[in-house]
C-alpha cells in the first residue's frame, strides 16, 4: 500500500510533505515552549532586580535593632513631655515679661 502510495504521489512530494509537517510541529513546539518558559534575558532582568532587592534589604534593621529604636523612641518620647511640663512655666513667666515691657 506504501509503495503504491510512493508511485502514485511521487518520493519527492512526500518528502517535501514529511519535511513541512517536521517544520510546522517544530514550530508549534517552539512557540508553546517560549510561551511557557522564561527566556534567558527576561530570568537575567529578574535576577538582577531580586539581586538589588536584597541588597537593599540588607541595610534595613533587623528585628533587634528595630526594637531597640522603638525603645528609644519610647524615651525620647517621655523625654519630651518632660520638657514641655518645663517650658509652660518659662513660657507663662515670658508672656508676663513682654505684657510688661508693652504697657511700658
Amino acid at each position: 500500500m506504501f509503495t503504491e502510495l510512493v508511485n502514485a504521489v511521487g518520493a519527492q512530494t512526500l518528502w517535501a510533505a514529511f519535511v513541512a509537517s517536521v517544520a510546522l510541529t517544530a514550530a508549534i513546539v517552539n512557540l508553546w515552549l517560549s510561551s511557557r518558559f522564561a527566556r534567558k534575558r527576561e530570568l537575567d532582568d529578574i535576577n538582577k532586580r531580586v539581586t538589588s532587592i536584597e541588597h537593599q534589604m540588607e541595610r534595613l534593621p533587623d528585628k533587634d535593632e528595630m526594637h531597640a529604636l522603638k525603645i528609644e523612641v519610647e524615651q525620647l518620647r517621655g523625654d519630651i513631655k518632660g520638657f514641655a511640663g518645663e517650658i509652660r512655666p518659662l513660657a507663662h513667666q515670658l508672656s508676663l515679661l513682654f505684657e510688661k515691657e508693652l504697657k511700658e
